[in-house]
């Protein structure tokens, strides 16, 4: 509480009055703490400008919405919805609002106006960016920065502590404004405003700079595979913790761009997907609607510079994660697994020819299971099948078709149990090239005539868990990772890696 200090004045004609004598000034460490804070949410926009950053704030506010209740979850949604469309524009706005707020009030520059925007703001970041602290998750409890910021501005604007060490108050020295002062004042803030638009342009165009940044969005289990007709990866679908995705994207090697049309399957994920050189088009099979176990799918799509449905008799039973790849010996393609509808894993291969899918007996076929790997081996000129589940446990087993067969293979080594992880032929020496997920002690494995061989590689690897993407680069360049489920089963990525047969490389 502010005290007044009152004294007696006597006038001319013997009258007292009472006058109010000048407000003491605050304290200089109220000064200090709104600079500090000024500083504080300079470093705090700086961070906001690096590349990245808008490409997972979308992702942010879908898992802050899936722990949320209405009406608060419709609104990050749409949030995310209309974020999603311009994300680096957004970004590079949010993180120029948040400079110039800092630099104001650690100058004192109109630092009171500025201290009262900070509460509409940051309440707009406690909400939409950090989901109100995620109460509604169970086991979390944190605040985050976004009230804390709040309640810092809300301290010193009632301390007034834009009263000392202030810009503005060495402007109007005595109460007067000095025009040399205000001319020194006015060029600074020009030279601002330029780092401002320079910092936020560079935000923006960050997208074309860097090949890639404008490309998926951040989800898992999307359908992809090499489309060597045009030289192009073909990327369709993902779901994350909300909604699932209906765009498809394609790689040319260098970046990627949304494919258009007025045909494309439903908004699904958790597809089979290869090429199939006699329909010259990217076959999918599969899928499910929605996130987790929503209905399993028993469309067949081909994908040639443009989505057709194939109207194919007797399809297979529908199903989720099944595996899929094409045998250059038999010319087909070849589908095990996946579960259905009731989630439980299913058996069974079947091929596609040219009249259609077709089941073949075979003698002897791996148990039944969903979210196996499966690529071309070219060395042992056999298809490869690894792991997956069997609705209880993950498996370890790997088996080989050799267009006739199913034969398992031994390994004195294995990546262990997995499922919902990525394979597929590596081009740069005729292996096949599986990805663990970053939750295994050894990520990447190579299978070829000696079994499995785990390869360390050089530098990063990408940080997904599972539900990753995986296919044959353009031009023999290497194998594409794109997107997955990261450690916290709620968060998703929409990052780019390729592996060159010496390391893995992030190159979206």
């Amino acid at each position: 509480m502010r005290l007044l200090r009152v004294h007696q004045v006597t006038t001319g004609t013997g009258d007292v009055v009472a006058e109010r004598a000048p407000r003491s000034r605050p304290p200089t460490w109220v000064a200090g703490v709104r600079i500090a804070f000024g500083a504080v949410l300079i470093v705090d926009a700086v961070l906001e400008y690096q590349t990245g950053t808008y490409q997972v704030f979308g992702g942010l506010l879908y898992a802050n919405a899936a722990v949320s209740p209405e009406p608060l979850r419709a609104l990050l949604v749409f949030a995310a919805q209309l974020i999603g469309q311009q994300p680096a524009l957004w970004n590079g706005v949010l993180a120029a609002v948040e400079l110039a707020m800092g630099l104001g009030i650690l100058l004192g520059l109109w630092a009171r106006v500025l201290l009262a925007t900070c509460l509409p703001f940051f309440l707009v970041i406690w909400i939409f960016g950090q989901g109100l602290g995620l109460p509604f998750a169970p086991g979390t409890t944190d605040l985050n920065s976004g009230p804390v910021y709040l309640l810092l501005a809300l301290t010193l604007l009632l301390g007034h502590s834009w009263e000392r060490w202030s810009l503005f108050a060495w402007i109007r020295p005595h109460g007067a404004v000095t025009p040399r002062r205000l001319v020194a004042a006015a060029a600074g803030s020009v030279a601002v405003a330029v780092v401002l638009a320079a910092l936020t342009w560079g935000s923006v165009v960050s997208v074309e700079r860097r090949p890639g940044q404008s490309g998926p969005p951040a989800v898992g289990g999307a359908a992809m595979a090499l489309d060597t007709q045009t030289g192009e990866d073909v990327l369709f679908g993902g779901c994350n913790a909300l909604v699932c995705s209906n765009a498809t994207w394609l790689w040319n090697g260098r970046r990627w761009a949304a494919a258009s049309g007025s045909t494309a399957p439903p908004q699904s994920a958790y597809a089979g997907t290869a090429y199939s050189p006699q329909r010259h088009a990217v076959v999918m099979f599969g899928g499910s609607t929605k996130q987790g176990f929503g209905p399993a799918l028993d469309t067949t799509w081909s994908w040639s510079r443009g989505w057709r449905r194939l109207s194919l008799p007797n399809p297979p039973a529908g199903r989720r994660f099944p595996a899929l790849a094409y045998d250059p010996i038999t010319r087909q393609l070849l589908m095990f697994g996946g579960d259905g509808a009731s989630g439980r894993p299913l058996a069974g291969t079947f091929v596609l020819g040219s009249t259609g899918w077709h089941q073949l007996a075979v003698a002897r076929q791996p148990p039944p299971r969903t979210a196996a790997a499966m690529a071309w081996d070219p060395g042992l000129k056999e298809l490869i099948l690894y792991g997956g589940s069997d609705g209880t446990s993950r498996l370890s087993d790997t088996w080989a078709w050799n267009g006739h067969n199913w034969a398992r293979l031994r390994s004195r080594r294995s990546p262990g149990p997995l499922a919902y992880v990525a394979m597929s032929t590596d081009p740069t020496d005729g292996g096949v090239l599986l990805y663990a997920g970053a939750g295994s002690a050894q990520r990447t494995w190579k299978w070829g005539r000696r079994g499995w061989t785990p390869i360390g590689g050089s530098g990063p690897t990408p940080p997904v868990y599972s539900f990753m993407a995986m296919a044959p680069a353009p031009a023999g360049r290497g194998v594409l990772l794109v997107g997955g489920a990261t450690s916290s089963g709620s968060g998703f990525t929409n990052q780019t890696w390729l592996w060159d047969g010496r390391g893995w490389t992030r190159i979206s």
